[in-house]
């Protein structure tokens, strides 16, 4: 932190052009948390968080706090594969998990947002404010809470484009977002979607949103404000009477729906010339058109700390081993191989979740191993002996 922001006397280092990775899960509780970075003193590099976790983030000043984050201002960096596990921030205004502001062809992506994040305005679980930056892959699944604020969103507070695209893909939120009816344009992914100048665009994209509780004034299940020049495309929100996809739209909503409880659209959408009724299968669709390890895939896994929504494959931690009376199939999340106890001679098949055959085995008594390093990762179907059952591909 003295190093970038400038501190105990050293000199400022924004580490441009330097990658700094984790090599291990780290713990930083013990004291109040200072934000990596400021306005005069940006972080620049490239932190690699490599999927560890860092855990025991406090920051606290409800009526005072601004600029709270694990960064504070991040210029043209990459902060990528971070896990902000337990701890809380609790500011005031201009607060995010990762960073109160993205700035400048910043990319945040592969995230993961788990600590108690509590603001009053422009706050976000991963930003509080992505301006002319990225951020993709990001998962937010903390009780995030914004009270009699403003602009407030489960990713962002503020998705603003002035000079280049300001992009929000491939995230989700699922929080407790309660915010009380003298507040304003709350959204589940952001508070306001902005677009500053023509020839630019601020865009939310296959992105969606389950906030539990949402109130306030203009509410919007995915944006609180969309507007003009603005486009949200590809994005689904939780069933409520009280609110839906946008709560002041400007701009352009395409290919958007609710889903219910049982994660079925509403509305059929068609995601690259494919329609369907299905949250899952519409997130994947979209990702699964462009080249692979560019957007994670979904997996619809009963999971409790997502309250049974759909997570990325990638932060799938284990599955329960399929078991019948007559075999047994595991790993399951499964990597390049799947091993089968059976108890006779047995015919499977692999489908993928739009029901095409992927793989078709015949397998022997005891113990086989199925080779599935050509599947791309993904929820698949296995099929024995007309059981069948889901399996994850990661």
């Amino acid at each position: 932190i003295s190093t970038v922001n400038g501190l105990n006397g050293q000199d400022a280092n924004s580490y441009e052009g330097l990658v700094i990775s984790l090599e291990n899960d780290i713990d930083i509780s013990g004291n109040m948390w200072v934000a990596i970075g400021t306005q005069e003193n940006p972080f620049r590099g490239t932190f690699d968080g490599q999927g560890f976790s860092i855990n025991g983030i406090y920051m606290y000043d409800a009526w005072e706090g601004r600029n709270f984050g694990l960064f504070g201002v991040l210029d043209n960096a990459v902060i990528k594969s971070v896990v902000l596990g337990e701890g809380q921030i609790v500011g005031y205004e201009d607060c995010g998990g990762i960073a109160f502001l993205a700035d400048n062809d910043t990319h945040i992506d592969g995230c993961i947002i788990g600590a108690k994040i509590s603001f009053y305005n422009y706050g976000g679980g991963v930003v509080g404010t992505n301006r002319d930056s990225r951020i993709s892959n990001c998962g937010v699944i903390p009780i995030t809470v914004g009270v009699d604020g403003n602009y407030n969103g489960g990713i962002a507070g503020q998705n603003i484009s002035v000079n280049a695209d300001a992009i929000i893909e491939n995230c989700y939120a699922v929080s407790l977002f309660g915010a009380s009816y003298s507040s304003y344009y709350p959204g589940g992914i952001v508070g306001k979607n902005l677009t500053e100048n023509e020839g630019h665009k601020a865009i939310v994209r296959n992105c969606y949103a389950a906030p539990l509780s949402l109130y306030g004034v203009f509410c919007g299940g995915i944006a609180g404000y969309n507007s003009k020049n603005s486009l949200i495309e590809n994005s689904y929100t939780n069933y409520s009477s009280d609110y839906e996809i946008c709560g002041e739209n400007h701009g352009d909503v395409v290919n958007c729906s609710i889903f219910d409880e049982n994660l079925q659209l509403t509305d059929n959408v068609e995601v690259w010339g494919k329609t369907t009724s299905e949250l899952i299968e519409a997130l994947n669709a979209w990702v699964d058109d462009f080249p692979e390890g560019v957007y994670l895939s979904w997996a619809d896994v009963e999971d409790e700390t997502n309250y049974g929504l759909p997570m990325f494959v990638n932060n799938i931690v284990d599955i329960n081993e399929i078991i019948y009376n007559d075999f047994i199939i595991y790993p399951n999340p499964a990597h390049e191989y799947i091993k089968i106890e059976s108890e006779k001679k047995s015919e499977i098949k692999v489908y993928s979740v739009n029901g095409q055959i992927v793989l078709k085995r015949n397998i022997n008594e005891g113990v086989s191993t199925i080779d599935i390093s050509n599947l791309n990762s993904g929820m698949y179907f296995i099929d024995v002996d007309g059981n069948i059952s889901k399996f994850v591909v990661r």
